[in-house]
């Protein structure tokens, strides 16, 4: 599973997000509030507290990103790679080894 930290993600939680194939997510409560962010872009929260949820855009179409924290277990996520570090706030350094990518990381395939 691929993280990222975009700008968007610098306003919401610092526990991260996680992007995921639309199908293999499941809201077992409620479903998140929507906030049409831009014309492209929705983003997901708690309507009774304001916790980001989740993030879709028509230019990621059939993923969504979670934020980590707003899930059951985050310890279970196993990240893969980093992507948007072109963006990363300085002060922030990945210490996993993992793979980063400036932007996007390459299609799958």
């Amino acid at each position: 599973m691929p993280l990222h930290d975009v700008p968007a993600g610098q306003r919401g939680p610092g526990g991260g997000l996680g992007e995921f194939a639309e199908a293999q997510v499941r809201f077992t409560k409620a479903m998140p509030a929507q906030y049409a962010s831009s014309a492209e872009a929705r983003r997901g929260f708690c309507a009774a507290c304001g916790t980001q949820i989740s993030f879709t855009a028509t230019y990621i179409p059939g993923l969504i990103d979670i934020t980590l924290g707003s899930l059951d277990r985050p310890e279970a996520i196993k990240p893969t790679l980093h992507y948007w570090d072109a963006t990363r706030l300085p002060l922030l350094k990945f210490a996993d080894g993992l793979p980063c990518h400036a932007e996007f990381p390459p299609a799958p395939g």
